[in-house]
């Protein structure tokens, strides 16, 4: 991102497409709504479209230094993504009549968000009494997590105070779901119920699949018991509030975790992974994190090799210098127990790459030279630590079992429509 120093105070302050954006939009929206709307009502969108710009720079101040162009119209995207998450949840909130909604994806990409996981929140009154019901589906994981979060101000996650397994509570042949969320069990009801923490006021949950397309993904309602099911109007001043808290969603979404591979850097340096500890940021029960920077030239890879213990779930992905992670729609940046080949001596033997290689297990940088990278353990009997080894790109395959198998372009092709197919098949919306 282009840094520009004012000539008096000698701050910083950045200039990119996102403010060039909210200049655009609040220029069309003035001209078409001058002569309808009223001056109150202007004003308020004036005052969120000011503090957008503001909630901008306060997110550019705190990300890492030496960002390119390109990195600066990545990071308006990111912004808009932030804003459209922060507009579905924060806007839309109600925790009388909550709804499920997407956070963050492929569309809203920061804080490196799995490629496997479909992730919703829905905002609660942790004094409330909710029930939730649906199907579970068949994928391994499916994780509710109250919490607090997105509070104004403060910062975008917090640790749930405790994570619920809800495949502990499928019933029947098609995995139904019904269950009572409290303070203490509601008298005389005998059904499924979980304890409510009064300090809550967010669920969120977390749909994990490593059979795209194949599995089957949750449908899940959830309802506000101790309160009347008909919704009022909201009132301006209600709305007013919302669209005030709007703009710290997009500085504390961007800058959160914008920041952590850089400081990741600083502590082990590149190339090399070690397991990151997420505690008291909302780790889900039971699953670990190696984490590692990786950099290395066009004619060089990176193998990463280590054994495999039984597990619920295992992946591993690539995120790019500021934590968004890459295209896994498209290319084949992550792996997953369903996609990557275990090597005939039982092993996972993986590549990292800027060119295809041509191997089963290749992970594609994709066209960045410098990034993150994320290998999680879930419900595993032992979590090892991959090795890394660097290594020129013409010797990977010396590097590699005999019988690793040859990837074509075609097959490659090919491959990744496929990929691309069966992540539509997941219901992003």
């Amino acid at each position: 991102m282009v840094a520009i120093r004012t000539r008096h105070s000698g701050q910083r302050r950045f200039a990119g497409p996102f403010n060039k954006m909210i200049a655009i939009a609040a220029s069309v929206l003035s001209v078409a709504s001058s002569a309808a709307a009223q001056p109150s009502a202007l004003a308020n969108w004036d005052n969120l479209l000011d503090g957008l710009k503001t909630a901008g720079a306060r997110a550019d101040a705190q990300l890492p230094p030496g960002l390119t162009a390109q990195d600066q119209a990545e990071v308006a995207v990111m912004k808009l993504g932030a804003l459209m998450v922060g507009y579905l949840n924060i806007v839309h909130a109600d925790p009388d009549h909550p709804i499920f909604r997407p956070h963050i994806s492929l569309y809203a990409n920061y804080l490196a968000p799995n490629s496997d996981t479909l992730y919703y929140t829905a905002r609660i009154d942790g004094s409330g009494v909710y029930r939730l019901r649906g199907e579970a589906g068949d994928i391994p994981i499916v994780n509710l997590s109250p919490r607090r979060t997105y509070s104004p101000g403060g910062t975008v996650t917090a640790a749930p105070f405790v994570d619920y397994d809800l495949v502990q509570h499928r019933k029947g042949p098609e995995g139904q779901i019904d269950v009572i969320l409290s303070g203490t069990r509601p008298p005389g009801y005998t059904g499924d119920w979980l304890y409510l923490d009064s300090r809550a006021d967010t669920f969120s949950v977390r749909f994990v699949s490593d059979d795209w397309g194949h599995q089957k993904d949750p449908r899940l309602s959830i309802e506000r018991l101790d309160r009347p099911s008909r919704k009022s109007r909201p009132t301006a001043d209600e709305i007013n509030r919302a669209l005030a808290a709007l703009p710290d969603a997009v500085a504390t979404g961007v800058a959160s975790y914008a920041s952590y591979p850089a400081n990741l850097e600083n502590k082990i340096g590149t190339n090399q992974i070690k397991e990151s500890d997420y505690t008291g940021v909302g780790v889900l029960t039971n699953q670990h994190y190696m984490e590692m920077v990786w950099d290395f030239r066009p004619d060089e890879a990176l193998i990463l090799e280590t054994s495999l213990p039984k597990c619920r779930y295992w992946s591993v992905l690539l995120a790019d210098p500021l934590f968004a992670t890459l295209d896994w729609v498209n290319n084949q940046a992550s792996l997953n127990r369903s996609q990557a080949r275990v090597d005939s001596d039982g092993r996972m033997r993986v590549v990292i790459a800027h060119a295809d290689p041509g191997v089963p297990n290749w992970l594609d940088t994709v066209g960045r030279s410098k990034g993150a990278l994320q290998w999680r353990w879930m419900g595993c009997d032992s979590t090892p630590t991959p090795t890394v080894k660097r290594v020129p790109l013409a010797e990977v395959r010396r590097n590699l079992p005999p019988d690793t198998p040859t990837v074509t372009a075609a097959q490659r092709d090919q491959s990744l429509r496929e990929r691309r197919a069966l992540a539509q098949m997941r219901r992003q919306w």
